[in-house]
C-alpha cells in the first residue's frame, strides 16, 4: 500500500486550494480542490508532471461533464465526455459481502 504525507497547501485563485503530498516512491501528488470537490490530480517527479487527471464540471451539476487523463511520459491522453445521465437503482449491499 502506498502511503502519502501532506507537505504543503496553497491557496489558488477563485477560492481553490492545492494540497501537495509526497508518496512512498519519492514522487509528489498534487490535488486541486474547489468548493469541496477535487478538480485535478497531478503526479510529479521533481518539477515534471508525469500524469494528470482533470475534471470539468458545470455549476450546479454534481457530476463531471468531462474527465481528461494525461500520461506525459508516454504521450497518451484519454478524454471521457458525459452526454447524459440515466438514473438507476443501486445494487443490494448484500452482493458485496461473500458471506451472505
Amino acid at each position: 500500500m502506498m502511503s502519502a504525507e501532506l507537505v504543503a497547501g496553497d491557496e489558488l485563485e477563485g477560492e481553490g486550494h492545492r494540497y501537495r503530498y509526497t508518496s512512498g516512491g519519492g514522487n509528489e501528488i498534487h490535488y486541486e480542490v474547489k468548493n469541496d470537490l477535487v478538480r485535478a490530480v497531478e503526479m510529479l517527479d521533481g518539477r515534471s508532471v508525469l500524469q494528470s487527471v482533470r475534471l470539468v464540471t458545470v455549476e450546479g451539476d454534481g457530476y463531471p461533464v468531462e474527465a481528461i487523463y494525461r500520461n506525459r511520459v508516454e504521450f497518451r491522453e484519454l478524454k471521457i465526455t458525459r452526454t447524459s445521465i440515466t438514473p438507476a437503482d443501486s445494487f443490494d449491499p448484500s452482493i458485496w459481502d461473500p458471506r451472505e
